[in-house]
């Protein structure tokens, strides 16, 4: 290479199955991939990217990823306990929604109470005695915890008991976990919701933290690791307390750096391969309304899109065919891609999709077949029959370009969008041409994972 090799940074947008990877010497783009994951994972992944790059060091990494999402869905939990104070083990899983679909965040066979108060003007009520905290470690040995949650009552006024348990735990090889003092929310169980979460999602986290610190083993100096971006912009790598904020660091970074270069606000029209959303870079939400409860967590706001690109077609309630609320994962994907069992809306538009990176080399001649063959299966079950698979095409399409279209009217509070994401050149000069009152900038691919570099 030309420059020195050790001025090259490499950012790294990870979705729940795409890595976006983004080598940059002097915010200039030196090299650009995207790969699917269910194919080729962190370490391989970026192994090649390398080698196709033709670099042996950079100088630092960066990674804004949403791939916490996917752990919330199916792994979370874990060998996570919670102690808290005596009288106040179901407190929180009473605050807990009950018509939503996921089960408690803290197991009842690892949740353990001791003996221990503090008022709420500060006072200390009652110390945490020795053989107490003796008998919650046997306890918690015995149950194999790994990580453990301290929530008692009214600690951010005087957390002595608090941080005499955690010392303790921590000379016991455990992982601690306590909440935040948060100025702005005084709501305990909010708090500790936050901090469980944090801790459920903290062993896959050092997972995929580890496999992509082994990747990078060799181009990263010495004793450099990969850092992450938190909704607040800023970067962490070990700080337990931070995990679920990744959750909102691309938006974060991507708003940081936009918000450099473009004077006035703007909203961001993000449309990439895995989510659909506008970004108000000026404007920040305070709370996230998590499937178990309201969380105190400052964050860019980020609207999603009533459709989605894996978003389902079925016969609507009316017989027509349209679009589901069932928005489907890569995993097995698209039916153009070969695995997936159930059209999408980015079907429709899987001719576009031969050059796109990650995507490309995944299309299925047979999946694509399989198809039509399901779309018109379901054209002829509607009660509103297309009478040519042309047309059939061509109506969900017009759909599909209806409800996005109404979508960024309702939502935009500024006029001008910027545009970005893979799907984006698919979309942007259709969407243009339907909204004349909006200025559109449309940024290339490479943007995505570009902006990350310049928004730290």
């Amino acid at each position: 290479m030309a420059q020195a090799e050790t001025d090259v940074n490499l950012a790294l947008y990870i979705g729940e199955s795409f890595v976006e990877a983004h080598l940059c010497h002097n915010q200039k783009t030196v090299h650009f991939n995207r790969w699917y994951l269910g194919k080729e994972g962190f370490k391989s992944g970026l192994q090649k990217f390398f080698q196709e790059a033709g670099v042996q060091k950079i100088n630092k990494a960066i990674v804004a990823s949403r791939f916490v999402e996917k752990i919330m869905s199916y792994r979370l939990g874990g060998s996570v306990a919670t102690v808290t104070t005596k009288g106040f083990e179901s407190w929180a899983g009473f605050r807990q929604p009950q018509n939503q679909k996921v089960g408690p965040l803290s197991s009842t066979d690892l949740i353990f109470s001791v003996d221990e108060r503090c008022s709420a003007a500060g006072t200390l009520e009652k110390e945490l005695a020795e053989n107490d905290i003796n008998e919650l470690v046997e306890k918690l040995r015995q149950k194999q915890a790994k990580r453990v949650c301290i929530h008692f009552l009214n600690a951010s006024k005087n957390p002595h008991n608090q941080n005499k348990l955690k010392e303790a735990l921590t000379k016991e090889s455990f992982e601690v976990f306590i909440p935040a003092v948060d100025t702005y929310n005084n709501d305990e169980v909010s708090q500790w919701r936050k901090n469980v979460l944090n801790a459920s999602l903290s062993g896959t986290f050092e997972e995929v933290q580890e496999e992509l610190n082994e990747g990078l083993k060799g181009f990263l100096p010495e004793g450099e690791r990969v850092l992450f971006f938190g909704s607040d912009c800023q970067l962490f790598d070990k700080e337990n307390h931070q995990r679920l904020g990744s959750l909102w660091g691309a938006t974060a970074a991507w708003s940081t750096a936009l918000k450099k270069r473009i004077a006035g606000n703007f909203e961001v029209l993000y449309l990439g391969l895995e989510q659909f959303s506008l970004i108000s870079p000026s404007k920040e939400m305070q709370n996230w309304n998590s499937p178990w409860g309201m969380i105190h967590a400052p964050q860019t706001q980020n609207t999603l899109l009533s459709l989605q690109p894996t978003t389902s077609i079925e016969i609507g309630p009316w017989g027509e065919l349209s679009f589901s609320r069932t928005v489907l994962s890569y995993e097995p994907g698209p039916m153009f891609m070969g695995r997936g069992q159930i059209p999408t809306l980015i079907d429709l538009w899987e001719d576009k999709t031969a050059t796109l990176k990650g995507v490309a080399e995944r299309r299925s001649p047979q999946g694509l077949q399989k198809f039509k063959n399901q779309l018109l299966a379901l054209n002829k079950a509607s009660l509103q029959k297309a009478d040519s698979e042309e047309k059939l095409f061509s109506n969900l399409r017009e759909v599909a370009m209806h409800k996005m279209t109404v979508d960024v009217a309702l939502s935009a509070q500024n006029s001008k969008i910027v545009c970005m994401g893979a799907l984006a050149p698919i979309f942007a000069a259709e969407l243009k041409k339907r909204l004349p009152q909006f200025q559109f900038e449309l940024l290339s691919e490479t943007e995505t994972s570009l902006l990350l570099n310049q928004g730290h």
